[in-house]
């Protein structure tokens, strides 16, 4: 290894003399952009005063007293061998203005445009001289604001143009040099705070430091007097100066207010309250014309330097006390940065000429590097606390981890323990509410057909409105205890899916009855809106996904107190990968190898659900807002099983959701299409105009007798409701074979036949009646009533033998239409219409 190293530091020592060799035998001369004559112009000056009075100058640069507001002039001749050249000195706070031959070649600070203050600027002066020079007279005419300011005069040198700005480049290299460093060490600074930050060591102020270098980055590159050459705002830079001195002792003090002990704190806390106070009264009085910057520059100065005291005296005795290595490298930073302003500031009101900013600068520079030293140390000694704190922890947690690893065995035997028996607990209540479930409908199912029959034949109004209670309250009670009996299936993996054929048109139809006259009891809108794509026979549980619809539409028109409740139903192409396995089901001879996703879209314009809600919108027995919905019923067990039917299904159920404004349910089902026949445009019958007037019946019929069949209830409620104007007489079964039965029985004028019932379907049920022996109703006209409404539906139903055709949902007016077509003359009795 010690090889190594020599062999590195042999390779580096034959660089070096490498480049030392390369230096010295180049010529770098022509390769060097500053280069050219340049001539001092010291000499032959004479010095003009307002009083008339003058004297020749030996030599500049010179300085002398003069008041403020005194004209200055110098004046010289200039040699004809430099026509064409450019004239350079540096002038600080003065106005100046230029004639040569008696004409105006230059003028600085005369014309500017202040918002406020005099201060017109320091800045290097290019004078190009003419090309043609008579006598070459020269006259410099100069102004200041400010006392000692016109009457102290620089070097001036003459050269081409280029020349001259490119060696005040050049003269000004180290000091961008070193402006530069700051700049680097403040950055540095900045990501050694967010280090910091980051990994959450003690914060010590080291972002003040990083702005104070910031800071000191525009204040000496202000000084170099050669920003104009980029950038010639000089009202600018001089006020840029005085604001950053006034505000710079700030983050010098806000960094040790951090840093020291709390007795030395009081100081920097009076010091900061006197800067603030500072700024606020200097820029104050600059603004309204009372005093200007340059007037109060003294105080900012006096106190960065009683800043820079405190600071040095705070250290020596923090030193003192804890022999920190760390904090003397600091207090020498310090040391470099007072000494090197205080100097400067001696310089600045003794001489008054020259590079006022040299000794700070190199001040500046030695004390950001320092402290970027001092702070890298700093974060890597956090670190290293961190990490060996770190690791007496884990030392700890591993002694804790043994010694509990005895405790966990043990308790990893009681767990077993006691999940068996939760097990078996949660099977024995699931076991136990589906047979209560089970057990409880058969007294419930009782009162509602005894209720039923006291509905039918009494006449009694106040029985009769305390039969309709009883009943509305022992629907409830069945619903209840059907959501319950599911919930125990579904949780004992007891319920299957019963898969077959079905009209979709159908489905919505039935859905749409079931819950219309509650939407209409709240005054709602209930509105249905389909693709006319969809396909118009599926295979699936219809029953189950029925069930489901109508518990998310239930839930909707509950919590909607005014509006609408919207049904959306759509497809979309789906893989069959996607696609439930039926395989044990019977499938229907006609189904396909087609498969869609049909999805329900339920929209309220309710009460919302939280957004913190809705994730456990579906868990057992949940409801939210207790005191709100206080009044409406359910058990919470509706969502829950909705969300457990779906997923039995390979389905998804979405929700989003408004607080105050409503909800949305997207329920997405896969099923495969039986046939390539389309549903149609079905929309359009259930969402009539809401200001359609009513109109009343303008016939009625008292001796004419109507079946209806239908496997809905609510439908046929629909069907007697509609009629019940017109006096006729409407009997109803609720499905073929109990139609069949009635049929041989009693002569019915005309039959309306519902297409899609189980067990025995409406075409089914009219070839059998029509099969029938002693049948009286042989030649009665039978109209399909069928939610089917796809293209050539009517064809098919009339080409089986069936009279007319009459889409669901049934509409008064069609209705009455094809009663009258079809009912014999003398069975009806016109009325008038109003």
């Amino acid at each position: 290894m010690k090889k190594f190293k020599k062999l590195i530091w042999a390779a580096l020592a034959i660089e070096i003399i490498v480049l030392i060799v390369i230096i010295v035998n180049s010529d770098v001369d022509n390769m060097t952009l500053s280069k050219g004559r340049i001539d001092n112009f010291n000499t032959g000056w004479t010095i003009t005063r307002e009083d008339c009075s003058s004297s020749k100058i030996k030599s500049l640069p010179y300085s002398d007293k003069s008041k403020a507001g005194e004209k200055i002039v110098l004046s010289n001749t200039i040699p004809k061998k430099y026509s064409g050249m450019t004239m350079s000195f540096l002038s600080a706070d003065k106005q100046i203005r230029v004639t040569i031959d008696g004409k105006l070649v230059y003028e600085f600070g005369m014309n500017d445009s202040r918002p406020f203050g005099k201060t017109p600027g320091s800045v290097t002066n290019f004078i190009d001289i003419p090309e043609h020079l008579s006598e070459g007279k020269i006259e410099i005419e100069m102004v200041s604001p400010y006392d000692n300011y016109a009457s102290n005069i620089t070097g001036i040198t003459i050269s081409k143009r280029d020349t001259s700005i490119l060696n005040l480049l050049k003269s000004n290299l180290g000091n961008f040099a070193m402006c530069i460093i700051i700049l680097a060490c403040g950055i540095t600074l900045f990501m050694l705070a967010f280090i910091q930050a980051f990994s959450r060591q003690t914060k010590d102020g080291i972002s003040y430091l990083g702005f104070m270098c910031i800071f000191g980055t525009i204040y000496f590159s202000i000084e170099t007097k050669s920003l104009s050459v980029f950038y010639g705002n000089q009202t600018l830079y001089s006020n840029l100066v005085f604001l950053v001195l006034m505000l710079w002792p700030v983050f010098m003090q806000m960094y040790y207010i951090n840093n020291l002990e709390e007795k030395y704190q009081k100081i920097f806390y009076v010091l900061f309250f006197l800067t603030l106070t500072n700024v606020a009264c200097q820029i104050t009085l600059q603004i309204l014309g009372i005093f200007d910057f340059m007037n109060m520059a003294f105080i900012s100065h006096i106190l960065i330097f009683m800043s820079g005291m405190a600071i040095l005296f705070s250290l020596i005795c923090t030193v003192r006390k804890s022999k920190d290595k760390l904090l003397i490298i600091e207090f020498l930073g310090m040391l470099f940065f007072i000494g090197g302003s205080a100097t400067d500031l001696i310089r600045t009101y003794t001489i008054h000429i020259g590079d006022f900013g040299k000794f700070s600068r190199f001040g500046m520079t030695v004390f950001s590097l320092l402290m970027v030293f001092v702070h890298i140390l700093k974060v890597i000694r956090g670190y290293s606390a961190s990490i060996a704190e770190n690791a007496r922890h884990m030392e700890m947690e591993v002694q804790m981890i043994e010694e509990k690893n005895q405790e966990l065995m043990i308790a990893n035997e009681e767990a077993e323990k006691a999940k068996a028996d939760a097990i078996a607990a949660a099977n024995a209540k699931s076991v136990f509410l589906a047979n209560m479930s089970h057990e409880i409908r058969t007294p419930i199912n009782a009162i509602l057909g005894m209720d039923t029959m006291i509905l039918r034949e009494c006449n009694d109004n106040e029985i009769l409105e305390y039969a309709g209670n009883i009943q509305s309250a022992s629907q409830t009670l069945l619903s209840l205890i059907n959501d319950i009996l599911d919930f125990s299936k579904i949780e004992t993996g007891k319920l299957e899916l019963v898969a077959g054929d079905y009209a979709l048109s159908s489905l919505i139809n039935d859905v749409y009855h079931m819950l219309i006259s509650k939407a209409k009891e709240k005054g709602l809108a209930l509105n249905v809106e389909s693709d006319k794509n969809l396909p118009a026979k599926l295979y699936g549980d219809e029953v189950r996904i029925r069930q489901i619809i109508v518990n998310i539409l239930n839930n909707a028109i509950k919590y909607t107190q005014k509006g609408s409740v919207t049904l959306t139903v759509e497809m979309s192409d789906m893989k069959l990968s996607d696609m439930p396995d039926h395989s044990n089901d019977s499938k229907s001879e006609n189904i396909t190898d087609k498969n869609t996703i049909i999805t329900f879209r339920i929209a309220d314009t309710g009460i919302g659900i939280k957004k913190e809600n809705i994730s456990h919108l579906f868990d057992s027995f949940s409801r939210f807002d207790e005191e709100k919905n206080k009044y409406i019923e359910g058990t919470g067990l509706g969502l829950a099983i909705t969300k457990q039917l779906v997923d039995l299904m390979n389905g998804e159920i979405v929700v989003t959701s408004e607080y105050g404004k409503g909800s949305v349910f997207t329920v997405s089902i896969p099923q495969k299409i039986v046939s390539d026949l389309k549903i149609g445009d079905i929309s359009e019958k259930y969402n009539e105009p809401s200001n359609k007037k009513k109109k009343k019946s303008t016939f009625t019929a008292p001796d004419a007798n109507v079946l209806v069949v239908d496997d809905v209830k609510m439908n046929i409620n629909v069907f007697k409701a509609l009629l019940k104007r017109t006096e006729i007489n409407v009997d109803s079964a609720m499905s073929g074979l109990e139609a069949l039965d009635m049929i041989k029985e009693k002569k019915y004028d005309i039959i309306f036949l519902d297409h899609m019932m189980p067990d025995m379907d409406g075409i089914e049920t009219y070839q059998n009646m029509k099969m029938l022996e002693d049948n009286p109703n042989k030649d009665t006209t039978v109209v399909m009533l069928t939610a089917n409404a796809i293209m050539g539906a009517k064809e098919e139903y009339l080409g089986i033998g069936f009279s007319d055709y009459l889409s669901k949902p049934v509409q008064a007016p069609k209705l009455e239409a094809m009663i009258l077509k079809y009912l014999p003359e003398e069975l009806v009795q016109r009325t008038t219409n109003n």
